[in-house]
């Protein structure tokens, strides 16, 4: 006889939430549609499934109903209920219904949710004043840059690369796939979009990722190279392109090439041809930040 479901326990949510209720951003974690995003606001739901009625459509997914599950956000805590008997696991264990909040997972079909409060976990120490006014050319020399803009973040400078990319409503993928993508997702480098819809995770990547003086001297460069892209170029199709430079030949030998590192990136390009460049810029802006605003390259 199979036991029934638990409900999960209830969940108290965040505390000391100041100001307006945050966000809940809904993320699948693997597979085909890795990255793909739901946002909730306070007081608002989604539902999940295969069927392209869903909020969050996961179409790949057969083991998915074709409207599966629902998740509530009442600014503190989320309710999710599954719709249909399908087995369901919130936080890991099988549910009807449940609580959760930021750091929760969620099981549908063959699909792994992440549920994270946005912007919810706040640099320690936060960036000074100095920091942030030393930065300010930067952004808003990247914000005047035409067509879309998309970032290339390195998650093997910092671990907080990967919180802001959680905590942000906008979608990123790895550029590594299937078993490597997985081995190294600590560390691997994210290209995301950013651009008007999501300006605080472009000013985090840029203020956060902000070193010394002397650092930037030596071109630390930050977090995370910036390419503006031609309007109506998705994301998919810019990370096949930068895909196809993850491995080169060199002296024979296949090798990692670390393009998106900004470092690398700065002394790299100048030694290049100009069929070198065209290869590797494609139609698209390179851009690093500095302290009089940005370095650019184009092909």
């Amino acid at each position: 006889m199979s036991a029934s479901p638990a409900k999960s326990p209830p969940y108290a949510g965040p505390p000391n939430l100041e100001g307006p209720a945050p966000r809940l951003v809904v993320e699948v974690l693997w597979g085909p549609e890795q990255g793909k995003k739901a946002v909730i606001a306070a007081g608002g739901a989604v539902t999940v499934g295969r069927d392209a009625a869903a909020g969050l459509c996961l179409a790949h997914d057969e083991a998915l109903a074709p409207i599966h599950l629902q998740i509530e956000w009442d600014g503190r805590v989320a309710a999710v209920q599954a719709l249909v008997n399908e087995r369901t696991c919130l936080d890991g264990q099988p549910m009807r219904e449940g609580r959760s909040g930021h750091g929760g997972w969620v099981r549908a079909g063959a699909s792994d949710l992440a549920l994270a409060i946005e912007r919810h976990t706040r640099p320690d120490p936060p960036p000074t004043p100095a920091r942030v006014a030393a930065a300010a050319p930067a952004i808003a020399a990247l914000r005047a840059l035409p067509g879309r803009l998309f970032a290339v973040a390195d998650a093997s400078r910092d671990e907080r690369v990967r919180v802001l990319l959680r905590e942000s409503p906008a979608r990123y993928r790895s550029l590594f796939d299937g078993w490597q993508g997985d081995a190294i997702a600590e560390s691997a480098p994210y290209l995301v979009e950013l651009g008007p819809p999501h300006p605080e995770l472009l000013e985090d990547l840029v203020v956060e990722g902000w070193h010394t003086d002397d650092a930037r001297r030596d071109g630390d460069g930050g977090w995370a190279i910036f390419l503006s892209v031609p309007d109506g170029r998705e994301l998919e199709a810019v990370r096949r392109h930068l895909r196809k430079f993850l491995m080169v030949e060199l002296d024979r030998e296949k090798v990692y090439f670390r393009f998106y590192d900004p470092r690398v990136l700065r002394a790299f390009v100048p030694t290049c041809t100009a069929a070198e460049r065209r290869e590797l810029l494609g139609d698209m802006g390179w851009h690093i930040t500095c302290p009089e605003g940005l370095l650019s390259f184009r092909a």
